[in-house]
């Protein structure tokens, strides 16, 4: 009898894996395919890695700016696609290692609830059954593919083919200009193919904050992406030159060529471990409460397959209050201050209350400061200076709700926001902790500092002005 037995083997099922075998209990892990799941095989790890590929290809290009004048500069698909690879086989390894030095079982195999405190593994050697006290399940999320005419052609593939392509298409429509989306057209883009982004809504990336959604748009649009917005596809139809893909855009019918076409429109909760055992789901995946339980109080979820917010460190912070809970510490999850990242260049990250959520929520009781990046002196340095730094924050204390950054390592600069956030900052407390110079991280200072009229390397960054 095991304390815990873990299903799924992602960001959030071994992190809760370690965590709770660093606290004494005797776990097993059930992982029916690759250690890391979506995130380390073919989600977070790989698409950074072909994303650096990408900007290091467009800084060659550009590398005469800062006086490096390069010829002959070639882009080598294999080789790529073997860095990637072996950072991928890295850190899997390293999971391996961090879960045989905690004395984890692991055991490969599909998995299935019985019932409440019995699971039973089926794999290559046959079946056998494993009992537990408590229960999490991590089994993630995949790839929906929508019901349009031509979906099944073979040249219309997932997010998981993309990132192994055999070679570079000349023409790729990306159907959802999501984060996924959005990053798998940069990458594209940035290695020298036609990109076009197919997109329901009136904008892509519509969950961010609208003003950042709509600045990152003209960067991809400038950088040669097309973007069809307020578009839905129609068809897909294999022909000499490729697919044609058929879509209609307000009233209009349209046509477009491409070799791959890229379906990036969500992905949906992989619920087949629990069937027998009637867990309540909905229709994003399995019905949890913030302490992460199912109705069955011995059986947790965390992960993509709650249908929370789909990310890799949702999941890895999901199982670490799941292990608190099953430990009887009574914690509770958060979703008010979990950061969002978009890898593009320029980057986008935000945390907190979007513009468009803090108005409806305090309406003019708040106050927005934004700090262009091309008033940073560590930006010019960089030769990055788009983009800038928004921060809200509510009228009575000036406490920050909501940070929102698009331009240079602004997805390392988020944490920052994270924590004040986190800890009820004001932003005075921000504007008076002292940030090195030259650094990017004085434009949150800046930004901090122009709620209260205090910014100095900017006349005016009060947008509610």
């Amino acid at each position: 009898m095991y304390d815990i037995v873990i299903i799924g083997g992602g960001p959030g099922g071994y992190t809760a894996a370690i965590f709770a075998a660093k606290k004494g209990k005797k776990v097993v892990l059930i992982e029916r395919e690759k250690l890391g799941g979506t995130c380390l095989n073919v989600g977070c790890i790989p698409t950074k890695a072909l994303i650096h590929s990408a900007s290091v290809y467009s800084e060659i290009q550009n590398a005469e700016e800062f006086g490096i004048k390069v010829t002959d500069v070639k882009i080598d698909w294999e080789q790529i696609q073997e860095n990637k690879n072996s950072i991928v086989s890295s850190l899997t390894n390293g999971i391996k290692g961090l879960l045989k030095h905690n004395k984890i079982d692991v055991v490969f195999g599909e998995a299935e609830l019985m019932d409440v405190n019995t699971i039973s593994v089926i794999n290559g050697e046959g079946k056998k059954q494993l009992m537990a006290e408590n229960i999490i399940i991590a089994t993630g999320s995949k790839a929906i593919i929508p019901n349009i005419p031509g979906s099944d052609l073979t040249d219309t593939i997932t997010s998981t083919e993309a990132l192994s392509l055999e070679k570079i298409p000349d023409r790729l429509v990306i159907v959802g200009g999501g984060v996924i989306g959005t990053e798998m057209g940069y990458i594209y883009n940035g290695l020298g193919v036609e990109v076009t982004i197919i997109e329901m809504l009136p904008k892509i990336l519509g969950n961010m904050d609208e003003e950042c959604s709509e600045f990152m748009a003209n960067e991809l649009q400038k950088k040669g992406i097309r973007i069809a917005a307020n578009s839905k596809v129609i068809s897909f139809e294999k022909g000499r030159n490729g697919i044609t893909v058929k879509y209609q855009q307000e009233n209009e019918i349209k046509e477009i060529q491409a070799d791959k076409v890229l379906m990036s429109i969500g992905r949906s909760p992989n619920l087949e471990v629990a069937e027998k055992i009637n867990l309540k789901v909905d229709h994003k995946g399995i019905i949890v409460n913030n302490d992460l339980r199912t109705q069955i109080p011995n059986i947790y979820a965390i992960g993509d397959v709650t249908g929370k917010i789909q990310l890799a460190h949702v999941a890895a912070h999901q199982g670490i209050i799941a292990v608190k809970n099953i430990l009887g510490e009574n914690k509770k999850m958060r979703y008010d201050i979990v950061p969002s990242c978009i890898y593009t260049n320029p980057e986008m990250a935000s945390i907190g209350l979007t513009e468009e959520e803090a108005n409806k929520k305090y309406k003019q009781l708040m106050n927005i400061s934004i700090f262009p990046y091309s008033h940073n002196g560590k930006s010019l340095t960089l030769g990055n200076t788009k983009g800038f730094i928004k921060i809200i924050s509510e009228k009575k204390h000036n406490q920050v709700i909501g940070v929102h950054i698009i331009g240079p390592y602004a997805t390392e600069m988020i944490g920052e926001a994270g924590l004040a956030i986190q800890l009820e900052c004001t932003s005075e407390e921000i504007a008076s902790t002292i940030h090195a110079h030259p650094t990017l991280s004085e434009a949150f200072m800046e930004a901090a500092a122009g709620i209260v009229d205090e910014a100095i390397h900017i006349v005016n960054p009060l947008k509610n002005n």
